[in-house]
């Protein structure tokens, strides 16, 4: 089993503590070597993945840190935002029907014609 190194912890500390210092994370080294980043901050959560490679590249690179970090930023502000509406299932009225038109105009309405 692949296990996640002291190298990759620090560096997303690191990102951790530069997005909010009371944010916790978790680590997961998963099967195609990517690493799962469980985020929580609190009773909220979400989770991404980062590419290993990335994450190593991260460590030598100004530029590739600044864009791990604005990638774990997006997914911490999602944690952040409010919950979408419901979806309303769309009802699509029949006017004529709904407000008693038939579909021949005029033609046989009660009381004859006027």
């Amino acid at each position: 089993m692949l296990t996640v190194n002291a190298n990759q912890i620090e560096l997303m500390q690191k990102i951790a503590r530069k997005i909010d210092r009371r944010l916790m994370f978790q680590l997961h080294h998963l099967a195609d070597g990517s690493i799962e980043v469980k985020l929580s901050h609190g009773n909220r959560k979400t989770e991404t993945r980062v590419s290993s490679a990335a994450l190593e590249a991260a460590r030598d690179d100004v530029a590739q840190f600044e864009a791990l970090r604005l990638q774990v930023k997006r997914v911490y502000d999602r944690m952040w935002a409010p919950a979408p509406p419901p979806k309303t299932p769309r009802v699509e009225i029949q006017r004529d029907i709904a407000f008693g038109f038939r579909p021949g105009g005029q033609r046989g309405r009660p009381g004859g014609p006027r």
